[in-house]
């Protein structure tokens, strides 16, 4: 049982993870549109 849940736990990190990352990158995405509309306008 042991090693199932800490499976689980490693699988639910990686999927946070992976998700910190997306949103991240979304963030870096928009403050670099942001800052294109900033120069353009």
């Amino acid at each position: 049982m042991k090693d199932v849940r800490i499976v689980l736990i490693d699988e639910a990190d990686i999927k946070y993870r992976s998700l910190q990352e997306k949103v991240s990158e979304s963030k870096t995405k928009l403050t670099i549109v942001e800052s294109i509309k900033l120069t353009t306008t």
